[in-house]
């Protein structure tokens, strides 16, 4: 049983560091901090906020229903966070590298109208 953070760390690190050639893994680790600038999560097909009565339909969150907690269900499936301390991560396992964050895009000349420029 897993006791502390540190422990579950040092579960992720050894099963991360034996994990055969054929296997999906990213070159760093996905539990720190500075991964989320060079990350993305790809979530195509998961359920992130459902309504109550259906759980596996996609909703908008509506304000005036109130409160929330009592119509709507976060990650009802789940898949990003589980219901056991061990699985509060399972996030990770849906971040892909944005290639994004390694292009070299400078911002063109100010002008008189506001331009959007990437990080």
């Amino acid at each position: 049983m897993i006791q502390t953070q540190g422990q579950l760390a040092d579960i992720r690190r050894v099963s991360r560091n034996s994990c055969s050639s054929d296997c999906n893994v990213f070159p760093f680790d996905k539990t720190n901090l500075e991964v989320n600038l060079v990350t993305t999560l790809y979530i195509p097909n998961i359920v992130v906020l459902a309504k109550n009565e259906t759980p596996d339909i996609p909703s908008k969150l509506d304000t005036s229903l109130s409160p929330i907690y009592a119509y709507y269900k976060l990650d009802p499936e789940n898949k990003l966070v589980g219901d056991t301390p061990c699985g509060i991560q399972k996030y990770v396992n849906y971040m892909i590298l944005d290639v994004n964050a390694f292009l070299n895009v400078e911002c063109p000349e100010p002008t008189e109208t506001f331009c959007f420029c990437p990080p």
